[in-house]
């Protein structure tokens, strides 16, 4: 909490969805951010300078799960969607379409056949070691998943997290060079940096499984 309280005069503006952070790099509004690779692609075909940087810390980065009722009329039946929506395909067609990198890497060079370059752009092809350095987003709750019970629940979480902010749950928080120059964008979902997140939506929030920060090149 004592972190958010730091960053706040740094920030610019906590973004809930993509097209506004991609808006405040446009206008030139704020110079560095976290970003997903969604933003960096869609700026960089914009012909904006920017450039993506992998931050030393472990990166943050989202799932995009799928849903299926709690009680079925035919018990397979979810199963078998989860196969199909798997399959190399499905996944590849989702990633570009959506904007998102693949759980399966088979997907990789159907995805290009679909949208040159897309692979790379979405880090679909990156080294076991890339992925090594990803921290999932959790829900933010008492049991801090190391025998302790002493981290903030997720109400708590919140709470500070409008107090703080004056406002909702964003994703992300993009940053003004102040202070004497650029501070880093701060994730903003069940990280030390920022708040919970909603459920994306398609079309509007683009959730992504390696985001790296964005920044002019």
């Amino acid at each position: 909490m004592n972190l958010l309280k730091q960053q706040k005069p740094l920030i610019k503006k906590y973004w809930d969805l993509a097209s506004q952070e991609i808006s405040l790099f446009s206008s030139g509004t704020t110079v560095v951010g976290a970003a997903w690779p969604y933003q960096t692609n869609t700026l960089v075909a914009d012909g904006q300078k920017v450039a993506e940087t992998i931050r030393r810390r472990a990166r943050p980065a989202g799932r995009t799960p799928g849903c299926s009722p709690r009680k079925h009329r035919t018990r397979t039946a979810p199963y078998k969607w989860m196969q199909w929506a798997t399959t190399p395909k499905v996944q590849a067609q989702q990633a570009v379409y959506f904007g998102e990198t693949p759980a399966n890497k088979l997907a990789c060079p159907i995805m290009d056949t679909i949208q040159k370059g897309s692979c790379a752009a979405y880090h679909a092809n990156a080294p076991e070691s890339y992925y090594q350095t990803i921290k999932f987003w959790k829900t933010p709750l008492a049991q801090c998943g190391n025998g302790k019970n002493d981290c903030v629940p997720f109400q708590q979480w919140v709470s500070a997290w409008t107090q703080i902010t004056a406002r909702g749950s964003p994703r992300m928080a993009s940053t003004t060079a102040q202070q004497g120059g650029p501070a880093p964008g701060r994730p903003a979902a069940g990280t030390p940096g920022g708040g919970p997140a909603g459920a994306p939506r398609p079309g509007s929030p683009r959730p992504c499984g390696a985001g790296p920060g964005c920044g002019p090149r």
